[in-house]
């Protein structure tokens, strides 16, 4: 029988390379205001203060360092999505179905609000 390699099941993700686990540990002194600031700081950009240090270091020596967007950004990402399937869907059945031109009148208002809303962001 062989032995299946690397088969996932659930938990945590494998790495894919073991040299980015992060073993080492590098020890900095900050007041206590200072740790407030950066656990605050870390907490709106969604990650944790290590992960946010470690980004800012990486940012000042030229390294881009993509990091997840709070929980604000994302939810705003997936209505804007939502938004997107239904308007796709809407021209869709447009086509399909020849609406009339007063609704097609009334789709592209609403359209001009939603494109106004959005810039507003």
């Amino acid at each position: 029988m062989e032995k299946k390699e690397n088969k996932f099941k659930g938990g945590r993700p494998f790495l894919k390379d073991q040299a980015d686990k992060k073993t080492s540990y590098l020890s900095v002194r900050v007041s206590k205001k200072e740790l407030e600031d950066f656990t605050k700081t870390a907490e709106y950009y969604n990650c944790k203060p290590s992960e946010f240090l470690r980004n800012l270091v990486y940012k000042e020596l030229g390294v881009f360092v993509k990091t997840k967007p709070n929980l604000d950004v994302q939810q705003t990402r997936t209505e804007i999505r939502r938004i997107g399937i239904n308007l796709n869907q809407i021209v869709v059945k447009a086509h399909h179905n020849n609406l009339s031109e007063e609704m097609i009148l009334k789709l592209n208002d609403t359209l001009k609000i939603i494109e106004n809303k959005l810039l507003e962001l």
